[in-house]
């Protein structure tokens, strides 16, 4: 991920997106909170393929993070673009269990954009299917 190259960058987030496990949770969550050591080549796209790919991976430790990329607010703002969050929306409808279930429902009914509120409400569709 330290190339040049922004396209090879993007693909290596979706080679660890489709073959990624539990070992990839950390690196993934760095590059979501853009804290890595090459912080300064993470970009937005970087960003939302790795959200993304946190839901692929499925791993339920990454909630608490996709929680605070939705919800996290400065004096009245939301700090995380519309892009980033619809991913985190994405994402945590893939993980799916209660505890997604609770931040979907929270930004279904509150989230100030209604693309983010119609995200969440499809993503708890989605969880509702799955756990059916």
């Amino acid at each position: 991920l330290e190339d040049n190259e922004m396209d090879v960058r993007l693909h290596a987030l979706d080679v660890i997106s489709n073959y990624g496990n539990k070992d990839s949770l950390a690196f993934l969550l760095n590059v979501a909170r853009k804290k890595s050591g090459f912080a300064s080549q993470v970009d937005d796209e970087m960003r939302k393929k790795a959200i993304l790919a946190l839901g692929n991976i499925g791993n339920h430790n990454a909630i608490e993070e996709l929680r605070k990329l939705l919800l996290s607010k400065s004096f009245m703002t939301v700090l995380e673009n519309t892009d980033i969050r619809l991913c985190a929306v994405q994402a945590l409808a893939k993980i799916g269990g209660d505890e997604a279930k609770k931040i979907l429902q929270a930004v279904a009914e509150k989230d100030g954009r209604e693309s983010v509120r119609d995200e969440a409400k499809r993503g708890l569709n989605k969880v509702d299917e799955d756990n059916w």
